[in-house]
């Protein structure tokens, strides 16, 4: 089964993170989208992988320099300002990365040195992004009365926020609040259109899903886990400044050929749920997720859909002589690097 395919299966088709064309209420006027915001939603996307070798990352920075070249011809003054500290950090990257041999020639601090460097540099775009553009990076579908295994799902409002902030859902009656990088199922009327939704303050955001998105088997959620690899590297707590821990999650062979078949039918990127303890992060791919734990944390259970996928343990590159953070049971992750945790949901 191809990778969309699997994703539709275990988290109900909360899709591609998008840039929508909202037409709004009949009463009210159409949402309009900004001319920048699909441009540079390509940009973030391409700037947020982490290229895996010299030739993923010879392919990423050609596209990123095409897609940066388009976004500057439609972006405001205050987004070109940005751009230009993007360009600023790829060419130091860059050089970095060429004195370096390459990729693989790179130490694990350098790496490590590069990915906060490209966080920091991002984060400032990425929360640019999301308050100009309504909707950004938050998938809502409604959905009808559905059948599934006998049982009987009453209608569904599903809100995926993988945004750095809290969104504010108004649905008739009902109100909620969905965290950052949270996902929220709420039971609604049957007679709610998506029209009638609003987010943060705007209609037409809402998609309508369908009940073949809820239809799925064991079968399929298995393949799906086996997709994922991951890793836990302990910390170097002696280290000036100390290491934290991090959590690593990305694709095996078989999962990255899934994706890139299905990026060539859906632009992508796909994010998906994991539980990691009782906590539930959300990584988007192509790209994967990197997350920094608490400084003593150590190797947690990781699991999506209720499959648990093993976790290999990489022994940190301390400084000499310097110990490694135990290896004991998980205190709980604190920060993210590539999306804050979130309180596991359990509706």
């Amino acid at each position: 089964m191809g990778f969309w395919g699997v994703i539709v299966s275990a988290v109900m088709v909360l899709g591609a993170l998008f840039v929508p064309t909202a037409a709004g209420a009949q009463d009210d006027p159409p949402v309009v989208v900004p001319g920048f915001c699909a441009p540079l939603s390509d940009v973030l996307d391409n700037a947020g992988s982490i290229p895996v070798d010299d030739e993923d990352y010879q392919q990423q920075s050609a596209e990123g320099a095409e897609l940066i070249a388009a976004l500057r011809q439609v972006a405001p003054a205050e987004l070109a300002l940005l751009l230009d500290e993007l360009d600023a950090f790829s060419a130091s990257a860059s050089a970095q990365i060429d004195a370096a041999g390459g990729i693989s020639g790179l130490t694990d601090q350098q790496r490590e040195d590069l990915i906060d460097g490209s966080v920091a540099v991002l984060e400032p775009i990425t929360a640019f992004y999301e308050q100009s553009c309504p909707g950004a990076n938050i998938d809502a579908r409604l959905y009808p009365e559905c059948e599934v295994d006998g049982d009987v799902l009453p209608p569904q409002l599903v809100v995926l926020n993988v945004s750095q902030n809290p969104v504010d859902v108004v649905a008739g009656e009902i109100a909620f609040t969905v965290a950052s990088f949270d996902i929220e199922f709420n039971d609604v009327p049957a007679d709610l259109q998506p029209d009638d939704v609003l987010i943060n303050g705007v209609s037409g955001l809402v998609e309508v899903g369908s009940c073949d998105d809820f239809q799925g088997d064991g079968e399929e959620d298995d393949e799906f886990a086996s997709f994922f690899v991951a890793t836990f590297t302990g910390g170097c707590p002696a280290d000036a400044p100390p290491k934290l821990p991090r959590l690593e999650i990305g694709l095996t062979p078989e999962g990255q050929a899934s994706l890139d078949e299905a990026l060539e039918s859906e632009p992508g990127p796909f994010p998906v749920i994991f539980d990691v303890d009782d906590f539930t992060v959300v990584g988007k791919f192509p790209g994967g997720l990197d997350l920094r734990l608490e400084a003593d944390a150590t190797v947690p259970e990781v699991s999506l859909d209720g499959v648990s996928i093993p976790v290999e343990l990489i022994e940190p590159d301390c400084g000499p002589g310097q110990p490694s953070a135990p290896d004991s049971a998980l205190s709980g992750p604190a920060s993210a690097v590539a999306a804050p945790l979130a309180p596991k949901f359990t509706g």
